[in-house]
């Protein structure tokens, strides 16, 4: 019957155009250990994430909030 319901509760929460409201998602958190895009992906391991641009590591994060680069950091720079 839970399952009944939140279908329902998704339903009137779609527009006609198939797209789902904001709120109807609030609340909601997702988790995954890999993001991808098409040159770059992070990847959750061991506590850290990895960053990386094709297959070569380019830089780690850890839990501690320690951030090792394979080349240089430039701060106060523009993106």
């Amino acid at each position: 019957m839970t399952q009944a319901l939140n279908l329902a509760n998704l339903a009137n929460n779609v527009n006609t155009s198939g797209q789902l409201a904001g709120s109807a998602v609030n609340g909601v958190v997702a988790s995954a250990t890999n993001l991808v895009t098409a040159d770059f992906s992070v990847k959750e391991s061991g506590g850290k994430l990895y960053f990386y641009y094709g297959t070569t590591a380019i830089a780690s994060l850890d839990s501690s909030g320690n951030f090792i680069a394979l080349n240089n950091v430039t701060a106060y720079g523009t993106p």
